[in-house]
């Protein structure tokens, strides 16, 4: 990896950070910062993702929910602090500290974007 880069510096603290915390995830988590390195995660509503998985199946997480549409998550994923943890989870948990824009963000810029008035165009007067 690039440690030039901050955004991939970032990320490489995280998955370590991660890792020594909960080192049953680590290998979870690194296969997470490969999906979000990929650009497999989608924001689709304030608090939901769609995560393309290495497979290349499409998934739903629910961040506030906690949850995900994998059968990972669903069968085998192991817990940590309460929750269960799948490498989709695992992505858009890193994707949202790296403080990348969320949805609600997009959505508050649009809005912002459709009040600023457009710029006038400045016409001479027919004399």
């Amino acid at each position: 990896m690039d440690t030039h880069d901050p955004t991939i510096s970032q990320l490489t603290e995280l998955v370590h950070g991660i890792a020594e915390r909960a080192p049953l995830l680590e290998a979870r988590t690194e296969k997470a910062a490969t999906i979000l390195l990929r650009g497999k995660v989608a924001p689709i509503a304030i608090d939901a993702y769609q995560v393309t998985g290495t497979d290349g199946e499409s998934y739903a997480v629910d961040h506030r929910a906690q949850t995900c549409t994998c059968p990972d998550f669903q069968h085998r994923a192991p817990e940590y602090s309460g929750a269960r943890w799948c490498k989709h989870r695992l992505a858009v948990v890193l994707l949202r500290k790296l403080g990348r824009p969320t949805r609600r963000v997009a959505l508050r810029r649009d809005r912002l974007s459709a009040f600023r008035r457009p710029a006038r165009r400045l016409t001479r007067k027919a004399a």
